[in-house]
């Protein structure tokens, strides 16, 4: 886990494609400002232009403020068990997010072929993609830019080329 600022150097120093050569693994990004990410209606399909940023902060205040905003959890690459990844509250979560509301092992991830589909744990306070709420054990499939509810946390599964680019939009001059 660390805020967004530290992933505005690496960003800005590679291409989007020298970028998503060598981070290939998708990031769940949390707001820690309700204005921070705001739907855009943009017909059917969720898409990486559903994440906008509110109004800009005074010029010399946006970068920090920004850069403490959001809680980046990188999806590891390598596992205890292979292709899923544990995300909830304890231990045995690969993805550890502090918060009462999460189980232990809240939700899974699980990569199929050059895709993941996120799986509800049989969770206590219920996982939800893009508002629509998963029986226990049902899995969805994720697409970049989709929003992920996890008892009261809310998070956006980005892969790699939105995450490069969403840091890019939301540290420009």
């Amino acid at each position: 886990m660390n805020s967004i600022g530290a992933y505005r150097e690496i960003c800005g120093r590679l291409s989007n494609a020298e970028y998503c050569r060598l981070y290939r693994q998708p990031a769940l990004l949390h707001s820690g400002l309700d204005a921070g990410l705001a739907p855009i209606e943009n017909g059917d399909s969720p898409t990486i232009d559903r994440l906008v940023l509110g109004d800009e902060p005074p010029a010399s205040s946006a970068a920090q403020s920004r850069a403490e905003a959001f809680t980046v959890f990188m999806v590891p690459a390598v596992t205890k068990r292979p292709d899923q990844v544990g995300i909830g509250s304890g231990p045995a979560s690969e993805v550890r997010i502090n918060d009462r509301s999460l189980s232990a092992v809240h939700a899974v991830l699980e990569r199929r072929g050059d895709g993941y589909q996120l799986r509800d744990a049989d969770s206590a306070a219920g996982t939800q993609v893009n508002d629509q709420l998963l029986a226990p054990g049902e899995r969805r499939a994720l697409s970049s830019g989709d929003r992920i509810g996890l008892g009261c946390v809310d998070l956006i599964f980005l892969m790699p080329r939105e995450f490069h680019l969403f840091v890019q939009r939301l540290f420009a001059k």
